[in-house]
Formats: structure tokens, sequence, C-alpha cells
């Protein structure tokens, strides 16, 4: 009897907009994948009511830790978005899983491991401002009107405050005087670590009822909702929320977190590294990070350093002066722009986009929820038309009114993130790289997100030798000389790189 190839299947759900149900969904799916297909689920992997946007996961970290000890060869996940929102975390956890020989299966969206599907990934974030804008102007306009009412269309209200039946905030009177409390700490000289470390013992929890930590104690510091400014996206109205301090604490901290950020901060690198989370080591897989380093003149350079070798000299790989690097790598990702290349890629991208909205349930499942919100808000409406009121039917009504406001904004949100983008919006967006000024931030950042797949770094005796796989079927090997000294050099006299196109 043959053997079937070992297979492990990850599913996660994220909140309380999904449920505990979609879990057994996504398995059901994945395993009904694998016995079509021939594939023996090998370990299931499952995390419950956790985001996608880190990868503190103990299900997803013991998959991956499984992964790379070879316990299957191939990983089925129902969706992309399941395995991570993040994409440095997915662009390092992939790398680290297929140097491991581990081939990953998306049941829902069939060319998820395309070229032209990390493409289209890349590109949706660049074109999305483009889009949304006609297509979400008519349903934000309602939430718009909640917003400037100070009512909270979705979401927890921060530490500190609670909502009313009507989702406003108020203050919460056992809360309210501990953010006052901490603001004046703060302000007084006290460390972050010693309030923490204090709020902590007195078992306060944050607004998503987990222990403080650095992170959430910075976003309450930097939250001038405390001094009655209510905000949603661009609009911001001021007085609309019961104050809880003044604005001249407010000031006062955030004038000292900015003191001890230039303290801490001192000596380091500001400048943005474009190539973070697509550059690998060659020598040993890890990913290569932005790094700084001053000369005995003062003078501070920039670099991308291999992280084993970060961490102690665990990796023999040199670091890379990021100028020369990334102006080599943007060259070819502009070079890799011909005409042929972006016809075929627009075309495959415009398939690969109507296919996953043909497969995305999400907007129909939205609607129902909504029409069935509504049938019964008016059969509320009904009974008091006819006199038929409870204690408890004002509250219903309120809570049924809440619930339809949140979904109008997950709809209005899904209905923003999956347009459908014809070919020629794809060929048009690729075909301006390749005049991209490589001086602009947004160019570089948008060619090497939506042109690059990844690229890795090996020293040579003379050279740098770049290798990079592109979202085009194309790839390219190119050199850079080295530098003994900490002076970037140029690229000049380098011969010129070669593309070739894949069958």
């Amino acid at each position: 009897m043959m053997k079937t190839e070992p297979a492990a299947i990850y599913a996660r759900y994220s909140s309380g907009n999904q449920r505990e149900a979609s879990i057994e969904d996504q398995l059901r799916i994945c395993r009904e994948y694998c016995k079509e297909n021939g594939l023996t689920v090998a370990h299931e992997y499952t995390d419950h009511a956790m985001t996608g946007r880190t990868d503190r996961r103990p299900g997803f970290l013991e998959m991956v830790t499984d992964g790379e000890r070879k316990k299957f060869s191939v990983l089925v996940v129902y969706s992309m978005d399941r395995l991570s929102r993040d994409r440095y975390d997915l662009a390092v956890y992939k790398h680290r899983l297929k140097k491991a020989g581990v081939r990953f299966v998306y049941v829902t969206q069939p060319l998820g491991e395309t070229p032209e599907a990390a493409l289209m990934e890349s590109l949706l974030e660049g074109m999305a401002a483009y889009y949304s804008e006609n297509l979400s102007r008519s349903v934000r306009r309602g939430l718009e009107g909640n917003a400037l009412k100070g009512i909270v269309t979705t979401g927890r209200a921060p530490f500190g405050y609670r909502l009313t039946p009507e989702r406003r905030l108020e203050p919460d009177p056992v809360t309210a005087p501990v953010v006052k409390e901490i603001f004046e700490r703060y302000a007084s000289g006290e460390s972050r670590a010693s309030i923490i470390a204090d709020l902590n013992a007195r078992h306060f929890k944050t607004a998503m009822n987990r222990p403080f930590q650095r992170t959430s104690l910075d976003v309450l510091l930097q939250n001038d909702v405390y001094t009655g400014v209510f905000h949603w996206r661009d609009i911001r109205r001021e007085n609309a929320v019961p104050p809880l301090i003044s604005r001249e604490l407010f000031d006062s901290v955030r004038a000292a977190a900015e003191r001890n950020k230039t303290r801490r901060g001192s000596g380091k690198a500001s400048e943005e590294f474009y190539l973070t989370g697509k550059l690998f080591c060659a020598r040993c897989g890890a990913s290569m990070v932005g790094d700084s380093g001053t000369s005995r003149a003062g003078k501070t350079y920039l670099y991308y350093t291999c992280t084993r070798h970060k961490r102690g000299n665990l990796c023999p790989q040199r670091s890379v002066p990021k100028t020369v690097l990334e102006d080599a790598v943007l060259e070819a990702c502009a070079a890799a722009l011909t005409d042929e290349n972006i016809i075929a890629v627009a075309k495959a991208a415009e398939e690969f986009n109507r296919r996953e909205l043909e497969q995305n349930d999400a907007v129909p499942a939205l609607k129902a929820s909504i029409a069935e919100n509504t049938k019964r808000i008016n059969n509320i409406l009904s009974a008091i038309e006819q006199g038929v009121i409870t204690p408890t039917t004002k509250q219903r009504l309120n809570d049924l009114e809440a619930e339809r406001a949140d979904l109008e904004e997950q709809l209005a949100r899904a209905e923003i993130e999956r347009p459908l983008i014809p070919a020629a919006a794809f060929a048009a967006y690729l075909a301006r790289f390749r005049n991209a000024d490589p001086a602009d931030p947004d160019d570089r950042r948008q060619l090497i997100s939506g042109v690059l797949h990844h690229a890795t770094v090996a020293d040579e005796a003379q050279n740098i030798k770049i290798e990079l796989t592109f979202n085009l079927k194309t790839s390219s090997t190119t050199r850079i000389p080295c530098s003994d000294d900490t002076v970037q050099v140029g690229l000049n006299g380098l011969e010129p790189s070669t593309f070739t196109m894949s069958t």
C-alpha cells in the first residue's frame, strides 16, 4: 500500500465576532481536503480566540516547531489569514517551514502559493486607498454620523471608561480614578516598570482583560480620550467624552515620554529598513534585520545583520550596508517589470482576485445577519405599537441597534477589503514602478513590497551575492562588491542583472 504524505492542519478563530464552532468548521473542511488529495493528517493545531496579528499563539508556535522537526511535510490551512495577519511574521515563519521542506496549502485559496497570489496580497494594500474611497463612501456616512454624536460603533471602552446602553463612554467608578493616578505617577518621574508592577499586583486588567505590559501602558499614556477627545478614524471631537484628567497633565506626561524616548533612542538609527521581513541569510536561513554602528570618528553606518549573528556570532554572515543592498534590490525589481511580466501577472492576479471573491462568504453572511437583526428590531417596534412593553424591552432594543451598527461596519470593511480589481488596474499599478524614484520612501516601500517575494544574502570572497525571488515568475542573482572598511561603495561597473522567465 502506498504511503501517503503526512500533513498538519492549523485552525484559528480570533474574537467574539467569530464563534468556537468556526474552529471545527475549519478542521472539517481541511480534513475533507486531505482525504480527497491523499494526505494523512498527522497533527492538528488550534488557537482559540487569538488574533492573527501576533505570533504569540501556543498552537501556532508548536506547529512551527514540529514542522522544523519534520513531523509533517504539508501544512493545510483554511485560508492564508488563519495562519497570520502580520506580513513580517508570515514571511519569517513561512521561510523557516519551507526551509524544513514544508509545503503550504490554503484550501479556500487554491492559488495561495503562486506568485500571482503573493503579488495580489501586496498590491491590495497599496491600492486600498484608491478603491476604498469610492466603495465605502455611502456606507461610511451613517457610521460617521454616529461618531459625530460620540457613539462608539465597535470595540471596547478604553480602560477607565464603560459603555452606556447607547454605547457612549462614561467614567467607570472603579478604574477611572486609577487612570488619573497612572498619569500623575508617570508625570512625577516614576518608571513604567514600577507602575506596571503595581497595577498587576492590584489585579487591574487592560481593556482587553489582560495584565498590563509596557505596550498597553504606553497606549494608555498616549490616548487623549482621557482629556475628553472622541476619535473615530479621521473624526476628532473635543469635549465629547467625560474627561478623566486635565489637558495640562496629559501634555506633561507626553513631554516626559518624549524626553525618555530621546534618552533611550540616542545613537540609534531612525531610518526605515525597507527589506525587513523579506531578507534572509543564505548561510543559516535566519531573517536579516536593520542594525547600526558608529565608527571611531563618530559617523553612524546602517546595515542589515543576520539575527543569529546578532545574538552572539552564531552565524559567520557579515553585515551588509543598507543603502548599497537596497539600491541593488530596487534596481533589480524595476528591471524585472518587463511588459510581458506585467501583462501575465496582471491577468493572473485578476483571476485570483475573482476566485477569492467567489469563495468569500463573509459578505452574504453579514447581510443575512443584518436582515435577521432588522427583523427582530421591527418585531419589537410592532410589539411596542401594540402596547406590549416589558421592563427589558428598551434594553433589548438598544442591544439590537448596537449589534446592527457593529454588523454594518463589519460589512463595510468586508466590502472595502475585497474589491474586484481588473487586470488593467494591476498592470497600471505595476508599470508606474519602472520609473520609481529611488529617493522617494513610498516608491521604495511599495516597489519592494509589491514585486519582491524574498531575497537571500551570502558573503563571498570579494562580493556580496544576492538571490532574489520576485512575485513575477522571475528570478535574479546579482553581486555587489564587498567593502572591508565602513565606507559604502557604489554599484558602478557591475554587470547588468539578468532575468529568466520560468515556464
